[in-house]
């Protein structure tokens, strides 16, 4: 039930996060001219994230998930317990990866 409650609460902020993603990378591939596949990119992720997933509501419900577990957790040096930071390259707008141990 929290679940529920959480993806209803992220929702929106996952949308401005979005649209201030879309805005950030609009901009960089102007200044880069790489910017080819960035309305392709754009309405993808835009019509996921409006569709809940669309075709794919199993990875947009792991990733809306708080619970989801680290995808690589086993092949991670073991720490001393100061935090690790993970760059989900390719990813979209969320990450593919998990957020628990």
């Amino acid at each position: 039930m929290a679940h529920l409650l959480w993806l209803r609460l992220a929702q929106p902020l996952l949308v401005a996060m979005h649209l201030v993603l879309s805005a950030a990378v609009a901009a960089a591939a102007a200044k880069d001219g790489w910017d080819t596949g960035i309305s392709g990119e754009e309405k993808f992720w835009d019509t996921w994230i409006k569709n809940r997933g669309g075709h794919w509501p199993g990875d947009f419900k792991r990733r809306m998930n708080p619970d989801t577990k680290f995808c690589a957790t086993q092949h991670l040096p073991k720490s001393a317990g100061a935090p690790l930071r993970v760059l989900d390259v390719g990813a979209g707008p969320i990450t593919s990866c998990g957020y628990r141990k």
